[in-house]
């Protein structure tokens, strides 16, 4: 049996997988600049906490109701789904459709 470090590693893998994708594509396909990897570095690291967060909280609702055998191989859109609808990220639909491009401003000088 793969063990509970394992799951919430892939879990956590999907996740900024899924995260990295909110901010580049999904923003791109809403017509907003996507986020550089400066800005994803960024958003990564001050939501690090909530990723944890998010990550137990998918793995103890499996474990609950005994189904933790889904977990080993998820599938994105469970992972995606669970982060966009997550109170831990309720600002993602702000980021894709309406931007904070008024952010980006103190980042130029760090874009290469």
């Amino acid at each position: 049996m793969i063990s509970e470090m394992d799951i919430k590693a892939n879990l956590y893998e999907i996740a900024i997988d899924e995260l990295k994708g909110f901010l580049t594509r999904d923003r791109e396909e809403n017509g907003q600049n996507p986020f550089t990897d400066y800005q994803i570095l960024l958003f990564l690291t001050d939501n690090s906490k909530n990723i944890d967060y998010c990550v137990d909280e998918i793995y103890n609702a499996y474990l609950e109701h005994d189904k933790l055998d889904e977990l080993v191989n998820p599938e994105n859109e469970l992972i995606r789904e669970y982060l966009f609808n997550s109170d831990r990220f309720y600002v993602l639909s702000d980021i894709i459709n309406n931007t904070t491009d008024d952010d980006d401003s103190d980042d130029d000088s760090d874009d290469e």
